[in-house]
């Protein structure tokens, strides 16, 4: 990626992988291609899909600015990053290049006894072809890049094990007695004012107290099986931890295209309109090795992201000594993710009762963590965009330069924020009141204990 020059510039820090320049905030950084704003509209966020980097041939020129910036460029807490693309001669010129990693030529990692079983490749595919359509008058530009991905790494991870999905919850294999499971429906409210709850048998809970939401929802295979495959499984009171060894998987694949149009009027006036568009459709991130049903995966919904740029220049040599520029610039970012679950009534096929058809139900740890794995969510659709207007005009008088100009800039930002109109379902009551170290989140669930619904 083109912003990796920044790691070689003095006072960039890589500190959340974003970069922070003077010591300013990541979001605080700017980048700008030919003058023109990079970033995500209204966020400002340098990052993968967050700034417009096509394809890396086309730039002719990056320059980096930190600390006490030109006038000319604002926006900015600490630093910007400009990139000036190439145009087009009198001669033609093309390029053609692939970068590739394969699978064998992948070492395993230093925690992992061997290589990753799953896919694995990277492909990087650019390609761009220039000259003239007019010779000394009109030149073109136009460039392709591909970023195709396919990897997966080894990764631990916990699921409910065979003796949980039968509400067995007395972990023999633990050096440490089991934290102890409660029935919510025995809380009792004591003379003394103290609640209390009757724990069941051998942390057993019977079959026929499992709630029929529950029951419906494991009857649709949510979990994959149990894999101990690197001996890498261990217990503690709450039950078994990294008991599913698997190879996850995530594809990434990023399209991007410049067209560039360079036209000479005279020799003292020049125009150049220039065409981009940044096309992401990637996981969000690694799949969920422990879902075995790809219907409540979270992570396998893409987030198409298109993001395309606009830019006219507008050059004119008054004289030696005095230059005016003028320039036009549009950006629009559009992200979306559309989960497949949306709109399939999935509550009233776990059976619960009086709750509309628009979303996955979601069921959640009584604190608010994820219960095994991320459901899928609800709808969400940002459209960010910018329209620029900018005037700089420069004079030379002897051993001084004076700038002055101005820039118009209009941003809006549209964001459709998910909802849940479906439920997210806390989970809990099989804990002794106030008593830590009891209780089981999973216990809950087959109970069909909900402390909270949203």
């Amino acid at each position: 990626k083109i912003e990796s020059m920044l790691w070689y510039v003095a006072g960039v820090t890589s500190q959340s992988g974003t970069g922070h320049a003077a010591g300013g905030r990541s979001r605080a950084f700017q980048m700008t291609t030919d003058g023109v704003s990079a970033t995500n509209p209204g966020e400002g966020t340098v990052g993968t899909a967050r700034n417009i980097t096509t394809v890396e041939h086309n730039m002719e020129e990056i320059k980096v600015l930190t600390t006490a910036l030109p006038a000319e460029y604002g926006h900015s807490g600490g630093g910007i990053m400009n990139i000036a693309y190439k145009g087009g001669t009198n001669q033609f010129h093309s390029l053609a290049e692939e970068r590739y990693v394969g699978k064998p030529m992948i070492h395993r990692s230093y925690a992992d006894p061997t290589v990753p079983g799953g896919t694995f490749s990277f492909h990087l595919m650019s390609a761009n072809v220039s000259g003239p359509i007019k010779r000394n008058k009109t030149f073109f530009l136009f460039g392709w890049q591909r970023h195709h991905e396919r990897s997966g790494n080894n990764e631990n991870i916990d699921i409910p094990s065979p003796a949980m999905l039968n509400g067995d919850f007395s972990f023999p294999q633990s050096p440490v007695a089991a934290d102890r499971i409660y029935d919510p429906a025995s809380l009792t409210l004591l003379p003394n004012g103290s609640y209390s709850r009757t724990q069941f048998p051998n942390n057993q809970i019977p079959r026929s107290r499992f709630d029929p939401v529950a029951v419906k929802f494991l009857s649709l295979n949510p979990f994959a099986g149990e894999n101990n495959r690197n001996n890498q499984t261990f217990y503690n009171s709450t039950g078994p931890h990294s008991n599913l060894s698997a190879d996850t998987n995530k594809n990434s694949y990023r399209t991007g295209i410049d067209a560039k149009i360079d036209h000479s009027f005279t020799d003292k006036h020049k125009i150049f309109g220039r065409y981009s568009n940044a096309r992401h459709r990637s996981m969000s991130g690694t799949w969920q090795i422990q879902l075995a049903n790809p219907a409540f995966h979270y992570i396998g919904t893409p987030i198409p992201v298109d993001q395309r740029q606009l830019v006219i220049s507008d050059s004119y040599v008054l004289s030696p000594t005095t230059i005016n520029e003028v320039r036009l610039g549009w950006n629009r970012r559009k992200s979306t993710r559309l989960p497949e679950s949306l709109g399939q009534n999935w509550a009233n096929t776990f059976g619960i009762p009086n709750v509309g058809p628009e979303t996955m139900p979601i069921f959640q740890t009584s604190s608010g963590g994820q219960f095994y794995f991320r459901f899928p969510e609800g709808e969400t659709v940002d459209v960010n965009s910018n329209a620029s207007f900018q005037n700089n005009f420069s004079m030379i008088r002897g051993r001084h330069t004076f700038k002055t100009g101005y820039e118009l800039l209009k941003t809006s930002i549209n964001s459709h924020l998910q909802d849940r109109p479906s439920g997210v379902y806390l989970l809990g009551g099989t804990e002794f009141p106030f008593t830590p170290n009891t209780g089981h989140p999973f216990a809950s669930f087959l109970l069909g204990s909900v402390t909270r619904a949203d």
